[in-house]
């Protein structure tokens, strides 16, 4: 129970109406086929997310050299994923991955779950990383974060197909966002 764990999180109070027969207060609302509200509220929350808000505007780079430099961070984990290097990985990916932590109020057992999907997931065992090609640059959220997208499907270009059984593969794919943030100079991970 969300209250149980956060504490009250909206008040609502739903239109009430005198019945005319009873006197009693009922929904105003019971008659209609279908009701929506909707309005807005202050979340107070224990932490601030930094994201991308103070981040360098990627559009003011040469759109090469910003092209080079995502594919750069690519090949570094294309060569992570074929050698199952988790360590470098998780260190790369570490602050983006403590921001979603922090957001979604991860618990222990949340936490010791994403851990295990994460080793399965980025050190798949048998992987064997294809070429990275047919690819453009894509920059959102205000031109603050950038990344790459295989032009033949929308993916990314990131990929690597694994065995599950003699002479059938299944396939996972990579779709890294990177920025980089004010005071510095190279790209980052950003959730």
């Amino acid at each position: 129970d969300i209250e149980k764990q956060f504490g009250k999180v909206v008040d609502f109070e739903a239109p009430l109406k005198k019945d005319e027969k009873t006197g009693k207060n009922v929904f105003a609302d019971a008659d209609k086929p279908y009701i929506e509200y909707s309005g807005a509220f202050q979340a107070d929350v224990p932490y601030q997310l930094e994201g991308w808000t103070n981040s360098e505007n990627l559009t003011k780079i040469d759109s090469n050299i910003l092209k080079q430099k995502i594919l750069k961070e690519y090949q570094k984990f294309h060569r992570w994923l074929q050698y199952r290097d988790l360590e470098e990985i998780a260190l790369s990916k570490l602050n983006a991955e403590a921001e979603d932590a922090q957001a979604f109020f991860y618990d222990k057992n949340t936490n010791d779950e994403y851990i295990s999907s994460f080793i399965k997931m980025w050190g798949q065992k048998g992987l064997e990383m294809q070429p990275i090609e047919n690819y453009k640059v894509c920059i959102y959220g205000d031109g603050k974060i950038a990344t790459l997208i295989d032009t033949i499907d929308g993916g990314s270009p990131l990929w690597g197909n694994y065995e599950v059984e003699k002479n059938k593969y299944k396939h996972n794919t990579y779709l890294l966002y990177f920025h980089i943030p004010k005071g510095k100079k190279e790209l980052e991970v950003i959730r």
